[in-house]
């Protein structure tokens, strides 16, 4: 008789493990193969999760930081003193450059604190650094040019916005940076210099470096392609040296993920690191910086669960396999003796007593009966270990509930400790705001009385202005009358040198008439008020151009004259304004074959620039600051002579109609004079 055919007890056991074992091997395996699929579809989805959420963090930072540099293009303040620190970049002591840097200091400074850069640099046209934002760097880097390994900052910045590759900061530095350009134009569109933004990778590396919720050994990094290898451009997780220092060559058997993503490839799976470990990986090219970013984690990490689970899985199926032996044989000796068993059972149920459950071996009414008393001991078991467990569970959420209550009530009152320190801070900030209202209102009474007096003073200059040079139009008459007679009466009897004597007495007559003239016109602006109104400023300006060229009819003067704006002005004042500044225009450009005189007009803020532009003599920039002084000439020659009080003429009306007047010049290469005016008035008369 085989073992099977033999007892009951061989049957059961057989049976038993037949039926229990197959089916849970089947789900333990199931299990396991279901669970490591999950916990990869789990890491891979954390890591897309990762690197599109830092390729955000990433890409936006550099959207900022191109952002940045347009800005810092269209900078007025860079516009006007790029060109002065460019002159006198040799000469740093030099007034203008002082003064031009202070400016740029002003400005620049508050930008690179304000968004974090490493230094704020200007270069000029010729690719030299000619100021620095940052101070430790103008001993080291003004003159010089940029400290850029690849050379391409200055060239790349002249065409458009250029970010540089990563390099060290110094060769004895641990600081890694990056630099981004664009190019300056000056406010006639003429290429100026670079601007350049210096950035410190060290807050980029933090964002790709952050682990925070990242397992032991999850990790992101980014790389980029330099001929045949791949140079790691952040510090690593297991190396953090490695940035620009740790490299790979193509083809590796080695941090293939990085090698596919430097590629311009996107992708996941499992793979090899730069450490020869294996690794669950996602890759993805960043086009904009030419970057590659990976994240990845050790497949011992992330299938850690599931290997202690199969470790699980074989350690109950060895212990099930015993414990199924052991209860078959137990049951089979349990078939015996069914009455005493079944009453014994039945005792002990009716008592409460559910720690033993004989069975009776047999297959008639009795050992059925002896098992449907065993399977209501079992539920009834069940039942009170079920409610048992309710009761200690409600138990735990009444201590977790009285727990959180005492946390939330010391939070209460630390945040109540916290809203009365700020408000008596409060109150002390209130205090100090009314002290300086107070001071404030002392210093506003001060300016207002410095003020009146200044203005009083200046009214009484004008004054005497106007007194003197009506004093000095009578004898000037007397002269002038004399000058005519001798030249009418007596010319033929003077000789050559007496004729020339008369005509330089007759000519400074003249000058000294229209001398008297200016000077009236002077200072009568402060002693009368102006009328303003809407002003075609075209037809103003074309009415003086066809007066001056009727003047000079000889003469081959090309005019340009732009589309200006409606303008609310005195139109006799702003008038003026053009026949002075054009009338030199005329003068300063007659030793010219052909006369070029540009009038034009922009935009800026709530103010409109006037310009008046020629191809004439020009002017020595170092005369700038007196250009609109009275009289102050551009060049001594009898050839250009004039009153020199023109341009304090206009200075005075445009800053009347409260604009501001400044010039550029280069000597034999023509002058150009700008003045501003607001866009509107609020009144007619001023």
């Amino acid at each position: 008789m085989n073992f099977v055919s033999g007892s009951l007890r061989n049957k059961l056991i057989v049976v038993l493990l037949t039926t229990s074992l197959s089916p849970i091997m089947i789900v333990g395996w199931l299990s396991f193969v279901n669970a490591r699929n999950s916990l990869r579809t789990i890491a891979i989805d954390a890591l897309e999760s990762i690197i599109d959420q830092k390729i955000q963090t990433v890409e936006l930072f550099f959207l900022e930081r191109s952002q940045d540099i347009q800005a810092a293009q269209e900078f007025y303040n860079i516009k006007a003193n790029l060109p002065i620190v460019s002159q006198f970049a040799n000469d740093r002591t030099h007034p203008e450059y002082v003064a031009a840097k202070k400016m740029l200091d002003g400005q620049l400074k508050t930008f690179q604190k304000a968004y974090d850069y490493a230094d704020v640099m200007l270069v000029n046209s010729e690719g030299v650094i000619v100021y620095a934002s940052e101070e430790t760097h103008e001993g080291s880097d003004l003159g010089e040019p940029l400290p850029d390994p690849s050379g391409q900052v200055f060239e790349e910045g002249k065409k458009g916005i250029y970010f540089s590759d990563i390099f060290p900061f110094g060769e004895k530095s641990d600081m890694n940076e990056m630099m981004v350009s664009a190019p300056i134009y000056d406010f006639d569109g003429m290429f100026a210099g670079v601007a350049v933004l210096e950035i410190d990778m060290t807050p980029i590396y933090r964002m790709i470096q952050d682990t925070a919720g990242l397992g032991e050994t999850e990790e992101t990094l980014i790389g980029q392609r330099i001929d045949n290898e791949v140079v790691f451009l952040s510090p690593l997780r297991h190396d953090p040296d490695a940035a620009l220092t740790r490299k790979v060559a193509m083809g590796s058997d080695i941090a293939v993920p990085m090698q596919k993503a430097v590629q311009g490839l996107r992708g996941v799976d499992l793979s090899v690191d730069y450490r020869g470990e294996e690794v669950i990986a996602h890759w993805q090219y960043l086009p904009s910086l030419n970057w590659g970013l990976v994240g990845k984690i050790d497949q011992r990490e992330a299938f850690a669960p599931v290997m202690s689970l199969r470790r699980t899985l074989i350690v109950f199926s060895i212990s099930l396999t015993f414990l199924l032996i052991g209860l078959s044989y137990w049951a089979s000796r349990r078939l015996t003796d069914p009455i005493n068993s079944l009453r014994e059972l039945a005792n002990r149920i009716s008592s409460g007593d559910f720690s033993v459950y004989p069975e009776v071996k047999s297959d008639d009414e009795v050992g059925r009966l002896s098992d449907t008393f065993i399977e209501m001991a079992r539920e009834l078991e069940i039942s009170i270990t079920e409610l048992q467990g309710e009761i200690a569970e409600r138990k735990r959420a009444e201590e977790e509930l009285k727990e959180y209550k005492d946390h939330l009530e010391g939070i209460v009152q630390e945040r109540t400790t916290e809203l009365e320190e700020r408000v008596s801070e409060v109150e002390r900030l209130n205090q100090g705001m009314t002290n300086l209202a107070e001071d404030m209102q002392v210093i506003n009474a001060n300016l207002e009385s410095t003020t009146r007096q200044l203005s009083e003073a200046n009214k009484e200059l004008e004054a005497f202005s106007y007194s003197v040079s009506h004093d000095l139009r009578a004898p000037l008459r007397a002269i002038e009358g004399f000058s005519r007679m001798l030249a009418g009466d007596y010319a033929s009897t003077l000789d050559k040198e007496g004729q020339r004597l008369l005509k330089v007495i007759t000519d400074n007559t003249q000058t000294m008439a229209n001398l008297i003239d200016d000077l009236l016109d002077l200072s009568r602006l402060g002693r009368t008020k102006m009328r303003c109104q809407i002003t075609d400023a075209n037809k103003l300006v074309k009415a003086v151009q066809k007066e001056l060229t009727a003047e000079v009819p000889d003469r081959s003067i090309r005019w340009d004259i732009k589309d200006l704006p409606n303008i609310r002005c005195d139109p006799s004042l702003i008038r003026q304004v053009f026949v002075n500044l054009l009338s030199n225009a005329v003068k300063y450009t007659k030793t010219r074959k052909t006369a070029k005189i540009e009038i034009g007009s922009m935009t800026e803020n709530d103010e409109i620039i006037f310009y008046s532009k020629d191809n004439g003599v020009g002017f020595d920039m170092k005369y700038v600051e007196k250009l609109f002084e009275v009289f102050q000439r551009l060049h001594s020659s009898e050839e250009f002579s004039g009153t020199g009080v023109g341009l304090a003429i206009v200075k005075r009306i445009v800053q009347r109609h409260g604009g501001r007047v400044w010039a550029k010049g280069q000597v034999d290469k023509g002058a150009t004079v700008y003045f501003t005016l607001q866009k509107q008035g609020e009144t007619d008369e001023l």
